[in-house]
């Protein structure tokens, strides 16, 4: 018998709470208002009742990427970038006409264009929390950097997020994180 792990974020300021109950591979997360701590049990009893049908009927198993093919060595030709296609702007043209913030994904930066991405703060930007937990929702395929965004509560989305490792994500869905706007 697997164990079962709970993890609850109170956000103080707020009484925002984030319960995520996980057992194995399965998990459950719920956001709530933290009010007494009867309404704490109340939301441990969803979240096991909740995570118990998710273990009768589980997701699909994503398959694991594949690695990267090794780099050949020795002599090779140059490679040339792409034409631009007449009438139709290359990416990073679109991009420099736009305001953007910048996350490191995979190791590289990506630029964001803040169009897509609707927040109650906006410098929360520069916050390198804030850059970590859009970098895992497109590291973990759950978000395409292209579909409008909104997140409601910054604290709560960072340390939601920044709980949980990209592998993990691939249980949940971009709307557990995000209101699409």
């Amino acid at each position: 018998m697997s164990q079962t792990i709970l993890t609850l974020t109170v956000d103080d300021a707020t009484d925002s709470a984030t319960l995520i109950a996980r057992r194995g591979d399965l998990a459950h997360v719920s956001q709530f208002t933290f009010e007494t701590p009867g309404n704490l049990l109340h939301e441990i009893e969803q979240s096991m009742q909740a995570l118990t049908a998710l273990e009768a009927n589980p997701p699909p198993t994503i398959p694991e990427p594949e690695p990267a093919a090794p780099k050949r060595t020795g002599p090779s030709s140059p490679v040339k970038p792409p034409k631009p296609i007449k009438g139709k702007p290359a990416v990073a043209d679109e991009l420099d006409d736009q305001p953007t913030f910048s996350v490191t994904v995979a190791g590289k930066p990506k630029r964001i264009p803040l169009a897509v991405v609707t927040v109650p703060n906006t410098s929360i930007y520069d916050d390198p929390r804030f850059g970590a937990a859009i970098a895992k929702l497109i590291e973990g395929k759950l978000w395409d950097t292209t579909t409008p965004i909104q997140i409601s509560d910054n604290a709560a989305f960072m340390k939601q997020l920044n709980t949980l490792q990209v592998k993990e994500l691939a249980l949940f869905d971009l709307t557990d994180f995000v209101l699409l706007a």
